[in-house]
């Protein structure tokens, strides 16, 4: 097993089964992809339209479920493989949900305390490590898709 990807297992060799897998796979992704996007298209529905009595029509309803499922394909057809897909996440979301929203939060409850308390500066000291770090990190990585190493 040269590769080290079990999706590209005998792609070659007429192997049925990994066929049959390979469309499963596919199938499930086509018809789960609407499901995931769910939340994110009433996250934005809350944002963009205030949500309560404004909620989307049928139309935009369709064509916001549309985009979103356009560019979450878009993205999986652009990346090549699992791991490059990690790493971006572990660079962005990873980032967002482990530190920066919950510095954020922190900041947002203790607004009452100067913003020179000890706590906060700390705080904000690691909310700019985190961004840079990210940063780094996705330009490293861009980097070395661009030009990758000789060996």
């Amino acid at each position: 097993m040269e590769l080290q990807n079990i999706l590209m297992v005998d792609q070659y060799g007429g192997n049925i089964p990994m066929y049959i897998a390979r469309f499963a796979m596919l199938y499930v992704v086509v018809f789960a992809c609407p499901l995931c996007v769910l939340p994110c298209k009433d996250s934005m529905e809350e944002l963009i339209w205030g949500g309560g009595e404004f909620r989307m029509n049928k139309k935009q309803n369709f064509l916001v479920t549309f985009f979103l499922i356009c560019v979450s394909y878009v993205f999986a057809l652009a990346i090549p493989n699992f791991g490059d897909a990690l790493t971006i996440l572990g660079a962005t979301t990873n980032s967002g949900i482990g530190f920066l929203l919950p510095i954020m939060y922190y900041l947002r409850l203790e607004k009452s305390k100067p913003r020179n308390h000890p706590k906060k500066i700390l705080c904000y000291l690691i909310f700019v490590f985190i961004c840079i770090s990210s940063i780094i990190e996705l330009f490293t990585f861009v980097y070395l898709k661009i030009y990758p190493k000789v060996h």
